[in-house]
């Protein structure tokens, strides 16, 4: 008797709580959803196509607030980029303030490569603790 008033006091709390929520922000019974420029799904998370449309369309940075602004949204993305931070290193090197970097054949190899990568980039496949995991 004791577990059924818990359990009817959890699911009234439940109830309350989504009368409170904005129904027209919740989803339910999705396979899929838009997350802080995610998508989640129960296969995994992978970067919200319309913000790699957004990457791959950008223009080559003409000032170092573009650059900026384009390092800031690609790091955004990094768990989907292996060696992101290597690949961007011709492109911080223009941030640094005691250089007098150009942009160069290295910094536009850089950037497409980056774009490239983040376009291309796979699903990110949630952990199976049921399956054998191999190094």
């Amino acid at each position: 008797m004791v577990r059924l008033k818990k359990n009817m006091m959890k699911e009234y709390q439940v109830l309350q709580r989504l009368q409170d929520l904005n129904a027209e922000k919740c989803q339910f019974r999705k396979k899929s959803i838009k997350f802080l420029g995610h998508i989640l799904s129960a296969d995994g998370i992978c970067p919200d196509p319309t913000k790699r449309e957004a990457i791959k369309k950008m223009s080559q940075p003409t000032n170092i607030t573009e650059l900026k602004r384009f390092l800031g949204m690609v790091n955004f993305f990094r768990k989907f980029v292996p060696n992101l931070a290597d690949m961007a290193e011709p492109l911080h090197a223009m941030l640094k303030a005691d250089t007098t970097c150009t942009w160069g054949p290295n910094q536009e190899k850089a950037f497409e490569r980056i774009k490239e990568s983040l376009c291309n980039t796979p699903e990110l496949t949630l952990y199976d603790c049921k399956k054998i995991f191999e190094c």
